[in-house]
């Protein structure tokens, strides 16, 4: 396998380039990316001394250079820097501004670090993360009422990382693990089920993620909780409860965090518009 250096030049701390760089770079399973910042660079003067830096540290052939610069004179610097020493180099920002410019009529601040500003938005986030750790596992029923999402699953169908998933795009959301044993708390009844989003997935992959997760906590995997029988009561009762709520329900099956999380905002933003985090800037209610 080959190795290549990927360069990340950012007047910010480069994350955003790192981000896209390591995206990018993904399609190419035969390349070996190693990636390299150099942040926080707002001196266009300096912008020669970093490309020789990056030229002292590896093989030409084998570096790209990821422009992740939104100050005019420091990506021209940089570009210009990349050019004279015949480095590839790939500009984040440039097309992709020009384009929203002309397609809607708007001019760019050109300011670093946007995407790390302490705004609204990053505090209803930090709000909805700590929403989803007091709410989960249905720990208070409470929670039910106040959630912009709920949602219902058996054992091991991704509720929590898609509760705190969803939490980073500023929703609210708690979750419930079904059990046939234990009824529904009235709050669940009550609640708008609209906003109740069932999650199923295939016995056979439920096996697999419960044996796993027996594995990793060193327990005997002839406990009653990898049964295939106890396994299909579960899923036999969920079912029910999704039915008898009438509530939205996804297969989670062979569906990464991401893409999950994406067909439910959808789904919310699709039935509430504007309405879809409705808790966004309210305190939590204990």
């Amino acid at each position: 396998m080959r190795t290549v250096d990927i360069y990340i030049i950012s007047d910010s701390s480069g994350e955003t380039g790192e981000a896209m760089a390591r995206a990018l770079m993904g399609q190419f399973p035969d390349l070996e990316a190693r990636f390299l910042r150099f942040p926080d660079l707002t001196q266009p003067g300096k912008a020669d001394s970093v490309i020789s830096r990056i030229l002292e540290c590896g093989q030409q052939k084998s570096s790209l250079v990821v422009i992740s610069v939104v100050m005019a004179e420091i990506h021209h610097s940089l570009v210009e820097a990349c050019r004279s020493a015949g480095l590839p180099f790939i500009d984040l920002y440039a097309d992709a501004i020009t384009t929203i410019m002309e397609a809607f009529g708007v001019h760019p601040v050109m300011e670093a670090g946007m995407t790390r500003k302490l705004t609204a938005n990053y505090f209803n986030r930090i709000s909805s993360m700590e929403f989803a750790v007091r709410y989960d596992d249905g720990k208070d029923p409470r929670g039910f009422l106040k959630a912009d999402l709920i949602l219902l699953g058996v054992s091991r169908t991704s509720k929590t990382p898609l509760s705190m998933f969803l939490a980073t795009k500023g929703y609210n959301v708690a979750n419930l693990p079904l059990l046939p044993e234990v009824g529904l708390a009235e709050e669940i009844l009550q609640a708008d089920k609209r906003r109740i989003v069932g999650l199923t997935v295939s016995q056979s992959q439920l096996f697999e993620a419960r044996k796993n997760r027996l594995s990793t906590l060193g327990i005997a995997e002839d406990a009653d909780y990898v049964a295939g029988s106890r396994i299909e009561t579960e899923l036999s009762y969920a079912r029910s409860v999704f039915d008898r709520l009438d509530c939205k329900v996804i297969d989670v099956t062979d569906s990464a965090i991401e893409v999950t999380a994406a067909r439910i905002v959808n789904y919310l933003q699709e039935t509430f518009g504007d309405e879809a985090r409705r808790q966004l800037g309210q305190e939590l209610i204990v």
